[in-house]
Order: structure tokens, then C-alpha cells, then sequence
């Protein structure tokens, strides 16, 4: 984020998504890391806006459909992080917050 907020143009639109290796971190404690030189969307008057997942259920449907039919066709290609049995599970499940998975 903070090398996109070093590079946008005037009136560049960033969105934002997902935070996971965040969320569990004490803001008090001043581990919560941001982007230091977010100033640069005022002096580019430039906008940034989040969202979760959740705001589109209403299309989910169609979404699977798409993406089901693009990964099918060739046109998506994806990674992703396979673990194999449960006995690994707590350490895939940690690797989600710490960044160390494709998804």
C-alpha cells in the first residue's frame, strides 16, 4: 500500500480489501502497521475505500457462476496452498495471517 500511495496519479481511486494479517494485532500496543505516507491522497486528491466480501452477497451467485466458468476456460488462473491432513490444520490456518499462503 504505502509504495501504490507513492505512486498514484491525481484523482486515482484505491480500494481496499482484506487486512488478515492485521486483524488480530493490538492497536494499543503500536504493532498495527500503516501506510506512512498516506498524506499523498490528500496532496493527489485521491480517494480510498474499503469493503468486505460480505457487501456483495447478493451476488454471489453469479460471481461462482463467472469464476467457475473463467478458471474452465482458461481466461483465470489462480494459486493456491494445498495442506494435507488435519494434523496440519492449525498451521494452515496460521499461515492466513501471516501471509505465507497463495490462498
Amino acid at each position: 500500500l504505502e509504495a501504490a500511495l507513492g505512486n498514484i496519479a491525481r484523482g486515482a481511486r484505491i480500494v481496499l480489501c482484506g487486512a488478515i494479517s492485521q486483524y488480530n494485532i493490538d492497536g494499543s500496543s503500536g504493532s498495527l502497521k500503516g501506510p506512512r505516507n498516506y498524506m499523498n491522497l490528500l496532496v493527489k486528491r485521491a480517494s480510498m475505500k474499503g469493503f468486505v466480501v460480505f457487501d456483495y452477497r447478493k451476488e454471489y451467485n453469479v460471481a461462482i457462476r463467472n469464476l467457475s466458468q473463467w478458471i474452465e476456460n482458461g481466461e483465470l488462473k489462480h494459486k493456491e496452498d494445498r495442506v494435507d491432513g488435519i494434523d496440519n490444520f492449525y498451521l494452515a490456518l496460521m499461515s492466513l495471517f501471516t501471509g505465507k499462503n497463495k490462498g
